[in-house]
């Protein structure tokens, strides 16, 4: 009798960690499943993309964030203006470079748009033609 009765006890206790690992695993796979995976660039990651003159990394972190609903704060409007000063002046850059003069009059539009939305920025705009080899 204490043989099953030592045995019971054990089944028990085996039974009850068991039942903790359920809901342990549960718990992780409930927190993977409601995990929000999307990655924004915030205000000082864009400012030392622009200190680096990354450009190209800035554009791409305003479309990342534009995208993933992130919401500008700060000085992060001038920065995008930034970026989108960047993207006007590569394709102006480069539909002059093949004579599409119609691409061309749209895309220096919004360079002086984007300029307008650069701000304090707007000493950028030496730089970023320079990078581009614009004149």
């Amino acid at each position: 009798m204490k043989k099953s009765n030592i045995f019971s006890k054990i089944l028990t206790i085996v039974m009850i960690m068991e039942c903790l690992l359920i809901v342990i695993t549960v718990a992780k796979f409930w927190v993977e499943l409601t995990y929000d995976y999307t990655w924004y660039e915030n205000e000082d990651a864009l400012l030392y993309e622009m200190e680096d003159e990354r450009y190209g990394w800035l554009l791409c972190n305003y479309y990342t964030n534009l995208y993933g609903g992130y919401e500008a704060s700060g000085n992060m409007e001038e920065c995008y203006g930034v970026a989108k000063y960047f993207e006007a002046a590569l394709w102006y850059n480069a539909y002059e470079a093949v004579g599409d003069t119609q691409q061309v009059s749209v895309y220096a539009e919004k360079m002086s748009e984007a300029y307008e939305e650069m701000g304090d920025y707007q000493f950028l705009e030496e730089k970023i033609k320079a990078k581009l080899n614009m004149q």
